[in-house]
């Protein structure tokens, strides 16, 4: 039996996403118990009419080839987030360890720890109900993770020295339009810095003063349209940095190469 015919779903869609749709959702449906399967099927149709992503309706989105749960807590991992981890993994680098800042759904500190197996990964969100997402996510996958509650922008944890330093934070300005379904649906908190789009960088930046070790290395997602000025950011702090562009050549990650350690006095 087809529980999702094309003709009921959205017109916003379309043929061939219509069809991916149709695919994805009959798969899912196979793993309701079959007496609520009709009851089911015609919620997620509902709930996709309201622009919901489909992701959300399901539970589930993949990044990395590994499948973790997204909920309106977490935003739903992008491409050019999976690009900054095939960039970190294709280098000869081999981070003993590694801090994820604003984790979300844990998707890049699980893909890195899948693949750099002896390296110690910790992760950190401010949002409990993300973290809670995100330990379920590492369980799921089976990595070992640490996980800790804290804000980047004034830290309390205490923390280690780190080889590698990842984060995808906050960086959509106030005045910039976003699809409808992304505002309305995707926590605000891992979206917005309102008062400063760059203000995570600057704190990831003193941050990695006092936390990064001498050969280390970060590496940010950015918004496009502050590429140089970001990357001001660590070059102002004594970093070196590399500007790298995602395969639809914007400017999207900042590589940032580590320096000798602050001296606390």
């Amino acid at each position: 039996m087809n529980y999702f015919s094309l003709i009921e779903l959205p017109n916003h869609y379309s043929h061939s996403e219509k069809l991916w749709l149709a695919k994805v959702f009959e798969q899912e449906i196979l793993l309701v118990a079959e007496e609520d399967r009709i009851s089911i099927a015609e919620k997620w149709l509902e709930e996709l009419k309201t622009g919901k992503p489909y992701q959300y309706i399901i539970g589930k989105s993949e990044f990395y080839n590994l499948s973790l749960e997204v909920n309106p807590h977490v935003l739903i991992p992008r491409p050019e987030t999976e690009e900054m981890v095939s960039i970190i993994l294709k280098q000869d680098f081999k981070p003993k360890a590694i801090l994820d800042i604003g984790t979300g759904s844990g998707c890049i500190a699980i893909a890195l720890k899948k693949k750099l197996n002896k390296s110690t990964l910790t992760a950190m969100d401010i949002s409990a109900e993300a973290l809670a997402t995100a330990k379920r996510n590492a369980l799921q996958n089976n990595v070992a993770i640490h996980f800790i509650q804290d804000d980047i922008m004034k830290p309390i944890a205490i923390y280690g020295y780190y080889d590698l330093m990842v984060s995808n934070p906050p960086y959509i300005g106030a005045d910039e339009i976003l699809d409808k379904t992304v505002v309305d649906f995707e926590p605000k908190v891992a979206l917005y810095a309102p008062t400063d789009v760059l203000k995570y960088y600057k704190a990831i930046a003193d941050f990695a003063l006092t936390h990064l070790k001498p050969e280390g290395e970060i590496f940010v997602e950015i918004n496009q349209k502050y590429g140089n000025k970001t990357k001001r950011i660590f070059e102002n702090r004594g970093f070196e940095t590399k500007l790298l562009q995602d395969m639809s050549g914007n400017d999207r990650f900042i590589q940032a190469f580590g320096i000798e350690l602050e001296v606390e006095k």
